[in-house]
C-alpha cells in the first residue's frame, strides 16, 4: 500500500481541543484580531511540541512532505 494511503486510512477528524476551547480562540480572533489569535498560537504550539509528542508525530508525514529538506 503507498504511504499516502496508508496515512489516509488512520485520519481522524476529531479535534483535538474541547468546544470551548475553540470558541475561546473564535472569540479571541473577533476580540482582538489576527495579530492576538497568532501571539496565542504561539503558546499553543509550545504546548504540543513540550507535552503532546503523540500528536507531532501524527504530523510528521505532512511535515516532511510540505518541507523537504527542513528536517
Amino acid at each position: 500500500m503507498p504511504k499516502n494511503e496508508e496515512n489516509s486510512r488512520h485520519w481522524s477528524s476529531r479535534s483535538v481541543g474541547a468546544p470551548w476551547q475553540h470558541r475561546f480562540f473564535y472569540g479571541l480572533i473577533r476580540l482582538g484580531g489576527r495579530r492576538a489569535a497568532y501571539f496565542f498560537l504561539h503558546f499553543v504550539a509550545a504546548y504540543y511540541m513540550l507535552f503532546r509528542p503523540d500528536q507531532r508525530r501524527r504530523c510528521d508525514f505532512y511535515l516532511r512532505r510540505r518541507f523537504p529538506g527542513a528536517s
